[in-house]
């Protein structure tokens, strides 16, 4: 049964009078037949011709690195990208995944930062030369297609788990045609109260196992293990708080620290306050990303997610911080940031003049969110401070969820950063009539 995919692209904007395009992930199943390396090679080279800047690497440790302007003339400019394919080819098998990504001054090209394929910004006369050039090399004319040719509608749909859940899905052309409508109709999704009756069974189970292992840690003869001991009896605890709340009983929780705050800290309070910590461990990084990890309207974020980018080691190093307290030990990823515009250099004691976290939800609900709420019975579900994207401009996104009648969907606020402005919203539409 073909299915679509969950991948929304917020990162990617195009710029005027450019369009987005992505690989249809059908060609690149089993069933595509689709030689995933020629059609790297063949997309890069021709988007070569419009690029003046590249950055790849053969692996996905991202060593070596290979970054600098391209030759000035098309054809080099295309030698030099074949050349770079056959370094990809000479490195070590077991490391090997190409990332590649492509400028025009301060435009991206093509953004395979993550591995091939990636998603294109090109204009529809160069998307049709790109087409051109793949079908003349015997690979299909549409292994790319317009995002705006991109279908979206909830469904059942298997989750990883096994369950059956409504998901928010999104189909290429080529998975929208082989879409199995009636086997996805056939899909039976579960009620509540049976998905209920569910977890409480698996509930009681897991418990009798956690209870069962910390009898073996305590029995007689045995090496004394605290740590393994300490973190399953923090387990107990939060399986009893989410039985709790299951069954409609709350009990307090964990409790966290409040550092020197007598309410929890905005976000730029959080971070400044963890400034000592950071600048001692990542004296050259910054911070590129802020994302709360709860957020409700009238009530404060207790807990944030930072990301730095720290170029010494060239990863992405993430840390939590719960009430203006820094949590470790931190996340590292090859996630590569460099291209985003940093929010806070560590080595200062100011960010960029930005708004705040406080000020940013205020501006999201002027902006629509707080009809959405009243219109949807939703919710404020995250806050997110960045500036990954084509203008590397500093931006707060604000995104709205709702149970009902769309799950899974909801609103999408993007805000400019420094002046509070209103920089778009999308709130996906009604599905379809897919009879």
């Amino acid at each position: 049964m073909a299915t679509g995919g969950i991948t929304r692209w917020d990162w990617w904007w195009a710029s005027p009078g450019f369009g987005l395009y992505l690989a249809d992930p059908y060609w690149f199943t089993p069933g595509g037949a689709v030689d995933a390396d020629a059609a790297a090679e063949i997309t890069a080279v021709c988007l070569a011709r419009w690029s003046d800047w590249y950055r790849a690497t053969p692996s996905f440790r991202r060593a070596p690195m290979w970054e600098g302007p391209l030759p000035d003339t098309e054809q080099a400019r295309e030698a030099f990208v074949h050349e770079l394919f056959e370094r990809f080819a000479q490195h070590d098998p077991e490391e090997r995944r190409p990332e590649m990504s492509l400028r025009q001054a301060d435009r991206w090209v093509l953004d395979a930062h993550d591995g091939f394929p990636g998603p294109l910004q090109l204009t529809a006369e160069q998307f049709t030369i790109l087409q051109d050039r793949l079908e003349q090399a015997g690979l299909p004319r549409d292994l790319y297609y317009p995002v705006l040719q991109q279908r979206e509608l909830v469904e059942p749909t298997r989750s990883p788990f096994g369950a059956v859940v409504r998901g928010l899905m999104f189909y290429s052309p080529r998975q929208w045609v082989a879409r199995d409508a009636q086997a996805i109709a056939a899909l039976d999704v579960p009620t509540e109260e049976q998905r209920l009756q569910r977890f409480a069974e698996a509930l009681t189970h897991f418990r009798q196992q956690v209870l069962l292992r910390l009898v073996e840690l305590r029995e007689a003869g045995a090496l004394d293990n605290f740590d393994e001991t300490e973190a399953l009896g923090g387990l107990i605890k939060s399986l009893a708080v989410a039985e709790s709340l299951m069954r409609g009983f709350p009990m307090r929780g964990r409790e966290f620290p409040l550092s020197r705050w007598a309410s929890p800290p905005t976000a730029l309070e959080a971070v400044r306050d963890a400034l000592p910590v950071l600048s001692r461990l990542h004296p050259d990084a910054y911070v590129w990303q802020i994302r709360s990890e709860r957020a409700r309207p009238g009530k404060p974020i207790d807990r944030w997610s930072v990301q730095l980018w720290s170029p010494s080691s060239e990863k992405t190093i993430s840390y939590a911080l719960v009430n203006g307290v820094l949590f470790g030990p931190a996340a590292e990823s090859n996630m590569d940031a460099r291209a985003a515009e940093p929010i806070w250099m560590i080595s200062e004691e100011e960010p960029a003049s930005v708004l705040d976290s406080d000020v940013a939800i205020e501006r999201a609900e002027l902006a629509g969110g707080a009809e959405f709420r009243s219109r949807t019975d939703g919710r404020l579900g995250e806050l997110r401070l960045h500036g990954w994207n084509a203008e590397r401009m500093l931006t707060w996104v604000a995104s709205y969820g709702r149970r009902d009648p769309r799950p899974f969907a909801g609103l999408t606020i993007w805000l400019n950063a420094v002046t509070g402005e209103l920089i778009g919203k999308q709130e996906p539409p009604d599905p379809p009539d897919n009879s």
